[in-house]
């Protein structure tokens, strides 16, 4: 009899230590799929901030390639870009691009004369 109680002590133990485990892993599962929704929401925001950046980096370049090109039309101008910034620059631009402008005109203006011209002598 006794033996038979030992064996029981032994199996109520057993399953107490069985629950036991079993509550643990319910509550791993729990935290893992707290931990996969959590990857999931970050994942979701890597992409959005990835797409941020991109978008903001390819406005970078543009505003690069403007710059570069406006400082271009203004060394051929014979403005130093350091002067601009000194002053007015929407002015500045503005003056530098009618003036750039006039220019391209008045290269349109001798290529329409130049082929006038051509078609005049051709005749």
């Amino acid at each position: 009899m006794e033996a038979c109680v030992k064996r029981l002590y032994y199996f109520l133990s057993t399953s107490e230590e069985l629950q036991a485990t079993l509550a643990e892993l319910a509550d791993l599962q729990s935290q893992l799929a707290d931990a996969h929704a959590d990857n999931e929401r970050l994942a979701d925001e890597k992409q959005v901030l990835l797409e941020s950046l991109c978008r903001q980096t390819e406005k970078l370049e543009d505003s690069r390639t403007k710059v570069d090109t406006l400082q271009e039309l203004l060394m051929r101008e014979g403005v130093e870009p350091e002067t601009v910034i000194s002053g007015d620059t929407d002015q500045q631009l503005f003056a530098v691009l009618k003036v750039s402008l006039m220019d391209i005109s008045k290269g349109v203006v001798f290529i329409r004369s130049t082929k006038n011209f051509d078609t005049y002598r051709s005749n």
